[in-house]
């Protein structure tokens, strides 16, 4: 079978992702994204693809306090999986399909034919932080029958997302990933775990020392490597209350603030006529001057060099 390759290789000693999930279910080698967004404990991607050439059964995850969200990029024929033993529904999945897992259930499968298959991992403990951050009641169990397939757009739609950012990790900044997995959190808390958030209208912004300090980190690396968590710690504020507090704030999430800001930098440095495009787009965070450009274009409407030219007349 064959697989893509680890983005991250340092992995903790548990967890079903990665490597490590790949081997429970002989899949190879696999992509990996993981964040520490939200403070109790990493909420991974893992994506899959091979060929088994002969059923066999998967080897039983070891138990932990996390679910799988497994969602097929390919249809899957004949899906056989069982968890503590009993079996689930059998079946087709077909391609944008999601169905869930629960690691204290010690799910496994047979495993045949081809296939291509997204997973986050994301720990129990974090709906309990999603569910404080949003004021609700504490939930730990996610709703959902074993192996029954299930139509989630929202879900496919972040996958989406998240695989287009990864196959250009050059041109995705750090702030924009842990967005999108702390999304894929909130909206399982939600959909599948019925938490009720309270209404957030009473929430401010940042106050003036939060706004500095963020700002300040931010404008330290505009490379957007800097991780969303260590951003709102030192705010002293949970993930969650700091992206929407800032949006408040500014205007912006931190991800797009990072790229007007970007843009604001890039802008200064081409008044000197001696700097090239190229030198401009490194000192200011993009990965390339064709990274640089589309950015532009897309955020000021024009090219670098077309407004160089107009801003030198």
């Amino acid at each position: 079978m064959k697989g893509s390759t680890n983005l991250e290789s340092r992995l903790p000693a548990a967890g079903a992702y990665g490597d490590r999930f790949a081997s429970y279910f002989k899949l190879g080698k696999a992509t990996i994204f993981k964040t520490g967004a939200l403070r109790t404990g990493e909420i991974a991607y893992t994506e899959t693809s091979g060929y088994c050439h002969k059923p066999e059964p998967s080897v039983p995850v070891p138990p932990e306090d996390a679910f799988l969200v497994q969602t097929q990029l390919q249809d899957y024929p004949n899906h056989i999986s069982w968890e503590d033993g009993r079996p689930g529904i059998v079946g087709t999945l077909r391609a944008g399909q999601t169905i869930l897992r629960d690691l204290q259930r010690k799910p496994n499968a047979i495993i045949m034919g081809p296939h291509h298959t997204v997973h986050f991992y994301i720990p129990r403990a974090t709906f309990t932080t999603v569910a404080e951050d949003l004021e609700a009641r504490s939930i730990s169990e996610l709703s959902y029958v074993p192996a029954q397939p299930i139509d989630d757009d929202v879900i496919r739609g972040l996958i989406g997302t998240v695989r287009a950012a990864i196959k250009a990790p050059e041109e995705t900044n750090r702030l924009f990933l842990d967005h999108l997995m702390m999304a894929a959190a909130v909206h399982l808390a939600q959909t599948y775990g019925g938490l009720k958030p309270r209404s957030l209208q009473h929430r401010g912004g940042l106050a003036p020392w939060q706004a500095r300090l963020a700002i300040e980190l931010l404008e330290s690396d505009l490379t957007g490597q800097l991780p969303l968590k260590d951003v709102a710690a030192a705010c002293k504020l949970s993930v969650s209350y700091f992206s929407k507090a800032f949006c408040k704030t500014t205007g912006l999430a931190p991800h797009q603030w990072l790229l007007y800001r970007r843009v604001e930098r890039a802008k200064s440095a081409m008044i000197n006529e001696k700097t090239t495009l190229a030198e401009v787009a490194l000192s200011c965070g993009f990965s390339d001057q064709s990274h640089f450009t589309r950015v532009f274009v897309r955020l000021v409407g024009t090219s670098p060099a077309t407004w160089r030219r107009a801003r030198n007349l």
